[in-house]
């Protein structure tokens, strides 16, 4: 049993230091290695993506739901104007959600 606590505590120790390397509360290392690995996943990721969804689906599915927006008597643009709008709408409810989960993490910590 004391070997099972021993690698236990080891682990926590190098979860621990690893954490402090990797995402460091003062130094600028946490955004050096996030542009590493995003340059590196990014396009594995990216291919995969494409691999699975065409541009060609996005597209489709992104003018039919312009124009139901769009034809909705409330909605006063064209469609041009309500896919950009979605597109920022969209864009814009990814950051506030990827800040506000950033806030959530960093003042959770003690």
């Amino acid at each position: 049993m004391g070997n099972v606590g021993s690698l236990y505590d080891a682990d926590k120790i190098f979860q621990v230091s690893l954490q402090s390397v990797i995402m460091p509360k003062q130094s600028g290392l946490s955004h050096a290695f996030a542009a590493v690995v995003l340059v590196v996943v990014g396009p594995i990721i990216s291919r995969l993506i494409e691999l699975l969804i065409t541009t060609r689906d996005l597209e489709v599915a992104m003018e039919s739901f312009a124009n139901i927006v769009s034809s909705h008597p409330f909605v006063p643009l064209s469609t041009d104007y309500t896919t950009t709008a979605i597109y920022l709408a969209v864009v814009g409810i990814l950051a506030f959600v990827w800040g506000y989960a950033y806030h959530i993490r960093r003042h959770s910590e003690t």
